[in-house]
């Protein structure tokens, strides 16, 4: 459920949001293989990477664990999005170009 309240968190931009337990479990129950496959994907790359940094001296483990850390990120936002869509929500859209 982390993952679906962090989404919410970001998208609304309030921490309040992260808190509506109705709304969060709504997402999970919308696209509940989404956020599964973001829990397994986020654990497999936290370990290879931190796996690797650790046999490159230890430093690359800082460098591993960033890293790891931007793909969980991402991984949580394209399950939020998923959910969010799936589950009746307004997706996030990109900005429109400006014109000129």
């Amino acid at each position: 459920m982390l993952p679906a309240a962090l989404g919410k968190l970001a998208a609304a931009g309030e921490i309040g949001a992260a808190f509506k337990i109705g709304e969060v479990i709504a997402l999970v129950r919308a696209r509940p293989a989404a956020y599964v496959v973001t829990w397994l994907l986020s654990s497999v790359a936290y370990s290879i990477l931190l796996s690797v940094g650790f046999i490159v001296c230890f430093v690359g483990m800082f460098v591993g664990s960033a890293y790891g850390g931007l793909i969980a990120a991402h991984l949580t936002g394209q399950a939020y999005r998923l959910a969010s869509a799936e589950g009746g929500m307004t997706p996030m859209a990109p900005d429109a170009p400006a014109a000129a």
